[in-house]
C-alpha cells in the first residue's frame, strides 16, 4: 500500500501549438466520511498545492479546483507527485493508484489518480484527483 502515485501526462499537440497556452486543471473530489487530504507536486507548480476535503459537504464534492497557465513546451513528460491520506482521526496514507496519461481526441490529456481509505467497502472511489491539460485555449 503506498500513499503515493506519480502521474504522467505527455501531451503532445502539432508544431503549431509552439508560443501557445497550455491550460491545466488540477481537481479533487472526495466520496468519504473521513477527511482526505491531497499533496501535488509537479510543472507549474512552485510550492505543494495542498487541500482537504470538508465531510460536512456532499459526497462528491469538488475540493480542489486549480486552474494554472503554463506556455506549451514539448516535455518528455510532465510528472506529478501526487499524495493521498485520510483523517481517523489523525492523518494516515491512503491506499493510492494512478492512470496516466489517457488523450481525449485532440483536445485534452489527463491522468486520473484514486484512493481507498481502508473504510469497510474497500473501494476506490475516496478521493479522486484528476489533472488535465487543455492546448491554446484563450477563454
Amino acid at each position: 500500500m503506498s500513499n503515493v502515485t506519480t502521474l504522467a501526462l505527455n501531451p503532445s499537440w502539432p508544431s503549431s501549438s509552439s508560443g501557445k497556452t497550455v491550460v491545466l486543471y488540477i481537481q479533487a473530489y472526495a466520496t468519504s466520511s473521513f477527511v482526505q487530504n491531497v499533496s501535488i507536486t509537479g510543472p507549474g507548480l512552485t510550492v505543494p498545492l495542498v487541500a482537504s476535503s470538508d465531510t460536512s459537504k456532499p459526497f462528491g464534492t469538488q475540493f480542489l479546483n486549480k486552474e494554472i497557465h503554463l506556455p506549451y513546451k514539448q516535455y518528455p513528460n510532465w510528472l506529478y507527485q501526487v499524495t493521498i491520506t485520510y483523517n481517523n482521526p489523525s492523518p494516515k496514507p491512503s491506499d493510492v493508484i494512478g492512470n496516466d496519461d489517457t488523450s481525449v481526441g485532440p483536445a485534452m490529456f489527463t491522468a486520473i489518480a484514486v484512493s481507498n481509505d481502508g473504510g469497510s467497502d474497500k473501494d476506490y472511489n475516496d478521493c479522486i484527483v484528476q489533472i488535465s491539460a487543455f492546448n491554446n485555449s484563450t477563454d
